[in-house]
């Protein structure tokens, strides 16, 4: 269900208790692979590149771009919601 705050549109990314840890875990491992590619020679510094920005957008969304409403629902505009459910998906993807 779609809401309106502001004027702007924001769609459910997911309960905040089940998806806050998920979108955590994708930052970690973002910023760990940054620092393995750092840390071998002859390193793929345009795969550093896209993790960084990756990383950026993440982070961005992250902190200020998902709204928690009182029922525990996390809502954010349609960016942040593309962004935040490729980072789920992804951690998803990886447990199975």
């Amino acid at each position: 269900m779609v809401k309106v705050m502001n004027g702007v549109k924001l769609y459910p990314i997911g309960r905040w208790e089940n998806i806050g840890h998920k979108l955590d875990t994708t930052i970690c491992r973002i910023e760990n692979r940054m620092y393995d590619i750092c840390m071998e020679k002859g390193s793929d510094w345009a795969e550093h590149e896209r993790l960084e920005a990756r990383l950026e957008a993440l982070e961005e969304a992250v902190s200020n771009g998902i709204h928690v409403f009182q029922n525990g629902m996390a809502y954010g505009d349609y960016n942040t919601y593309k962004i935040c459910k490729d980072a789920i998906i992804g951690y998803d993807c990886g447990r199975r």
